[in-house]
């Protein structure tokens, strides 16, 4: 039995749009049986709205993109927008089973079993920073290079992030 289920983003204007555009077409190109489920870019505050072209390269990839205000009163802290976000979806839509998945998270073949299991919640946490970069000179600078200009994203401001082996 393969649940039906759906991917949840959160989205906004900016670098974050052009990562989840990333991460999309990963899905649709490499994710094989997450090929299947829907996809859901929810966009928690208004004031950091999404380009018309990428609203166009959503729709192309069947995305049910949804505007709407969630989080109001702590605006200012944008990690609230994903426990939000997965709030709203899953109050709205029925699935057997909801994946979120953050914006830079790509998928290069068909993901682990672990998906396809009935379990009530799963979680990953980053060990390590893999193929991360830290600037334009790093050792997998040209492979991210070459995965933006496969979704035809503009690299000029890359954003850079701090993770917990740093």
């Amino acid at each position: 039995y393969m649940p039906k289920g759906c991917i949840i983003y959160c989205i906004e204007g900016g670098i974050l749009e052009k990562y989840t555009l990333l991460s999309i077409v990963s899905i649709r190109e490499f994710g094989g049986f997450l090929n299947e489920y829907d996809i859901f870019c929810v966009q928690p505050r208004k004031e950091f709205p999404i380009t018309k072209s990428a609203r166009t390269k959503l729709e192309t990839f069947n995305v049910n993109i949804i505007e709407k205000s969630l989080n109001i009163r702590h605006r200012y802290y944008p990690i609230l927008n994903k426990p939000l976000a997965i709030s709203y979806i899953m109050k709205h839509h029925e699935y057997d089973q909801y994946i979120f998945l953050d914006s830079d998270t790509i998928i290069l073949n068909e993901t682990v079993n672990f998906l396809k299991t009935s379990s009530e919640i799963c979680l990953s946490t980053v060990y390590t920073n893999g193929i991360g970069i830290h600037s334009l000179e790093d050792n997998y600078a040209t492979y991210w290079d070459q995965l933006f200009k496969l979704a035809k994203a503009e690299t000029s401001h890359l954003a850079r992030t701090k993770t917990r082996i740093e």
